[in-house]
């Protein structure tokens, strides 16, 4: 059996995306980054600092809540320019990955802040903040996240190894903890989630018995992470959902 004890660096290449939404009255305003648009670097990924639980420290205007939420997206690997128009006519950076996606970030950022300001009218009118992220790896080395969880490794391999009637009692036991929402997944994403979800197409539980105690995992994997809050009542809610497709 493997054990996983990291995801990115194990990975040929991987894409994290951010996407932050404020659901209100009317509708919703929302800024997505995604560094695989101008970034084919394993290393760089989009990530968010804002803590919802502390949301109440900037909810003095819907300028400064916009603003809370926009700065707190970071590109990692690719530090931000101070002045673009430094760069902007040197052809040395047309090409930039780094300077693009920089310039990206600076973009959405203020989109998102214009647009939030002129479609809400107060804070009273906010329902929902949402910031959702997205990952997805590729590659010969990539893996399952469900690698880390000993319980579904478990049952795997009792399923390898049985036969019978047995191994169809334990792939029915396999399938009922897949389905089971549970908060005991999760490695560096998703680790913080309240609620922890698969998502399977249910096709061969072999297959995937195969790949979570073989050497390799599938030639792709993918999930999602999302925190949500309810500014009326305070109500805040986690949960991560990972493909074993």
């Amino acid at each position: 059996m493997k054990i996983r004890t990291d995801f990115v660096t194990n990975s040929s290449s991987s894409s994290y995306t951010i996407e932050i939404t404020i659901m209100h009255k009317k509708g919703d305003v929302s800024m997505s980054i995604d560094p695989g648009e101008f970034s084919e670097n394993e290393n760089v990924e989009a990530r968010s600092n804002a803590d919802l639980h502390y949301i109440n420290y900037h909810l003095s205007s819907v300028k400064e809540l916009a603003s809370w939420l926009a700065e707190s997206v970071y590109i990692i690997g690719c530090g931000e320019y101070e002045d673009d128009e430094e760069y902007e006519d040197d052809e040395e950076y047309e090409d930039d990955e780094k300077y693009e996606l920089s310039k990206q970030l600076k973009n959405e950022r203020s989109r998102f802040i214009e647009e939030a300001v002129k479609n809400i009218k107060s804070i009273k009118d906010i329902e929902w903040i949402q910031i959702t992220r997205d990952y997805y790896a590729w590659g010969e080395s990539s893996d399952l996240v469900a690698d880390d969880d000993q319980v579904l490794c478990d049952l795997a391999q009792k399923y390898l190894n049985s036969e019978g009637l047995e191994q169809e009692r334990i792939e029915a036991e396999m399938v009922t903890y897949i389905h089971t929402t549970t908060n005991a997944r999760g490695e560096d994403f998703g680790y913080d989630s309240k609620v922890s979800k698969y998502r399977w197409d249910g096709k061969s539980v072999r297959e995937l018995a195969e790949r979570l105690c073989g050497g390799y995992g599938p030639s792709s994997v993918s999930g999602t992470e999302t925190v949500e809050l309810e500014l009326k009542t305070g109500k805040y809610y986690s949960k991560s959902i990972f493909d074993l497709e």
